[in-house]
């Protein structure tokens, strides 16, 4: 997908990455791969930089592009290890549910919602950020999804019944 410069729509380069703070989930901005004469660079542009994601990346102008390792409190984060994608998702049961292969956020808060993990060649069902319990450098932890609730067989005419009965005071 490509980032543009959105007073002129220039092309800047290529999306490469997001990062994900691991604790948040939030989002803290983007990776751009931009390519020069002879050279290849990784810049990273900050969430609130950010003006808007469709077909295309807008962000506020080149000059936001900067090396991230500049960004002081972006260094735990990108020496943490505790990446979001491509990380592992287990259950607090040990149940390996596959590598998180991608994300959804909601773009106005840049918040994270759901990771969606792929097991082999099959994406799994979807996870919901709120249930991440904690995220490590070997693996990202979510909660036991709760067991399908048991169907109990009722007789209606006796649901009813109970139903048009006056309250008793207690």
């Amino acid at each position: 997908m490509e980032v543009v410069e959105e007073p002129t729509q220039e092309v800047l380069g290529t999306l490469s990455g997001i990062l994900i703070h691991p604790d948040s989930g939030g989002i803290e901005g983007i990776f751009v791969s931009v390519s020069g004469f002879s050279s290849h660079q990784q810049l990273f542009c900050v969430a609130h930089d950010i003006l808007s994601i469709g077909t295309v990346v807008s962000i506020n102008s080149a000059s936001t592009l900067c090396d991230p390792m500049e960004i002081f409190r972006l260094e735990p984060i990108l020496t943490g290890c505790r990446p979001i994608l491509g990380q592992t998702i287990t259950t607090e049961s040990g149940q390996r549910l596959g590598t998180c292969r991608d994300v959804q956020f909601e773009t106005e808060s840049m918040q994270l919602q759901w990771l969606f993990p792929k097991k082999w060649w099959r994406w799994i069902h979807a996870v919901p950020a709120h249930s991440i319990v904690e995220v490590t450098i070997d693996t990202i932890t979510v909660r036991d999804r709760a067991s399908p609730i048991e169907e109990v067989e009722i007789d209606v005419t006796t649901a009813l019944e109970k139903f048009q009965e006056p309250l008793k005071p207690s």
